[in-house]
């Protein structure tokens, strides 16, 4: 039989009177990780997410950490920053124990866009012997590799040395 009598603010449950005030706290049995972005570029920043089973976990704070700080740094929020392509294992860890853990990959910032730029004056020609200095800007500002490799199409025409020369 259940009887709820509403004026006391108990429930008699089974032959036993229980407080209906009282709540008992729900402790996670497991965590999974959220990451937005998944796969962060480095310089940018984001943000994880602990996700508890069951979903009602009473406390939902835990500590979060990074197996490689110097790859993705994370702050006591749960906010992150990619410093350096690699790998890292995220570990999200409650009070009572339970774990959950993430591998996120930080990724290069790849170049979108290269722009050739010379020392040479415009109107001059240019004959057999003269010589000019290539510099390249790469775009974005942040891409990871900005190296560059020289070459020319055709060495009977004109050569190219690894410092652009």
């Amino acid at each position: 039989m259940y009887l709820t009598p509403f004026f006391l603010g108990f429930t008699f449950f089974a032959g036993r009177y229980v407080s209906s005030s009282s709540s008992a706290e729900v402790m996670p049995e497991g965590i999974a990780i959220n990451a937005e972005p998944q796969a962060p570029q480095v310089g940018s920043t984001g943000m994880l997410t602990a996700v508890f089973d069951p979903l009602d976990v009473t406390n939902q704070i835990v500590a979060w950490q990074s197996d490689a700080p110097e790859v993705l740094k994370i702050n006591e929020d749960g906010s992150y920053e990619a410093l350096s392509i690699g790998e890292a294992t995220i570990t999200a860890t409650h009070e009572n124990g339970v774990v959950g853990t993430l591998l996120m990959k930080v990724l290069p910032v790849e170049a979108e866009r290269v722009q050739l730029n010379s020392d040479w004056e415009e109107g001059n020609s240019f004959t057999k012997g003269k010589t000019m200095t290539l510099t390249a800007d790469v775009y974005p500002e942040n891409t990871t590799d900005k190296s560059i490799t020289w070459t020319s199409s055709d060495e009977s025409v004109a050569t190219v040395s690894e410092k652009g020369v």
